[in-house]
């Protein structure tokens, strides 16, 4: 095992950076192309997520000042209570998960969401409950 690791390294070691086939360094205009292919989906995917909060504030904005309001309390009610934690729990997961799979240790990334998975569970249970009495 040592030894295979050992070959593997000193290959890697002779592998040219990233970049230009003659292994020159990437130029600021490659840099450039790499960090929107990396940074466009994640983009769109905040856009569409914020949206999904706005077009309700479109379609009550023509029936009454009170509509819009009553939703706009309701949604941070909404969001103090439940997204904002629960956002917290799903970013923690995506930090750990990505760090497992970029090590090539599967078994923690399922692990991982796994705990996840049991500890918004655990966390849906008292908001059902405090929401399930807040008057309407």
């Amino acid at each position: 095992e040592p030894v295979a690791m050992a070959a593997r390294d000193k290959d890697a070691a002779e592998d040219p950076p990233p970049g230009s086939a003659d292994g020159a360094p990437p130029t600021i205009s490659e840099q450039i192309r790499s960090l929107l292919a990396l940074a466009l989906p994640v983009v769109g995917q905040y856009a569409l997520q914020f949206l999904i909060v706005c077009v309700p504030f479109l379609f009550l904005g023509r029936v009454s000042p009170e509509a819009m309001g009553a939703y706009s309390l309701a949604q941070m009610f909404v969001n103090c209570t439940g997204n904002a934690l629960g956002y917290g729990f799903v970013t923690a997961l995506d930090t750990i998960a990505s760090q497992a799979w970029g090590s090539k240790n599967y078994p923690l990334v399922g692990l991982a969401a796994q705990r996840s998975a049991v500890i918004m569970t655990a966390f849906c249970i008292p908001m059902i409950l405090l929401w399930s009495v807040v008057p309407m």
